[in-house]
């Protein structure tokens, strides 16, 4: 047994070391998606001087509207995981930069007030699916010294997942209709990190 975990810390500090070798970034900072804050953490590999992959895990707390329905109020409690390709423009330490991504997103729904009402009939349990979403993105990065980025990027993301909801009709009270629908989870944010060279 003890050979096995001196192995796994073994082959760990390996991959750690070859991480380094190969110059891979790690950063994270704050996101402000619309009528929300989040958190950010990503890693990238710069293939060259103008192409850049990041990998990045999100955490972001928004407002929205159920299953694109009238007069419904949400929270949404969003987290993702996305895979970005980045084209640095021009530029030594100020590095303008575009890309384009996919990401896979898991919603998390609570209703905010009262129940809400469609047609005289009652919404509740509004459930979102995981979904994959494209997403759209333009920065800023500031090279500071000692391998220091700091990084300002405005995001756009385009997510529609399957939700599915149930509506109580106040002529069979306790009894709830099961619906399908889609839901527009698009939404914008402005995202500012901090990168490290390692």
């Amino acid at each position: 047994m003890k050979t096995k975990i001196l192995l796994f810390f073994s082959y760990i500090l390996i991959i750690f070391s070859n991480i380094i070798a190969q110059g891979i970034n790690i950063g994270g900072g704050l996101s402000f998606p619309s009528g929300g804050i989040g958190l950010n953490a990503l890693m990238e590999y710069q293939i060259n001087s103008k192409v850049t992959i990041r990998s990045s895990y999100n955490f972001d707390i928004l407002q929205t509207n159920a299953c694109s329905l009238p007069n419904t109020d949400y929270s949404c409690l969003l987290t993702n995981f996305s895979f970005n390709i980045l084209y640095r423009i021009t530029g030594q330490q100020v590095q303008p930069y575009g890309g384009v991504g996919l990401g896979y997103f898991t919603p998390d729904i609570s209703q905010n007030g009262n129940a809400d009402f469609l047609n005289s009939q009652m919404l509740n349990k509004v459930k979102y699916n995981n979904s994959t979403g494209y997403i759209f993105l333009i920065g800023v990065d500031f090279t500071a010294q000692y391998a220091l980025h700091f990084v300002v990027e405005y995001n756009y993301t385009l997510l529609k997942p399957d939700c599915t909801y149930y509506l109580e009709d106040f002529n069979l009270p306790f009894v709830n209709i099961k619906h399908n629908g889609t839901a527009d989870l698009s939404f914008s944010a402005v995202k500012c990190s901090f990168i490290f060279e390692l």
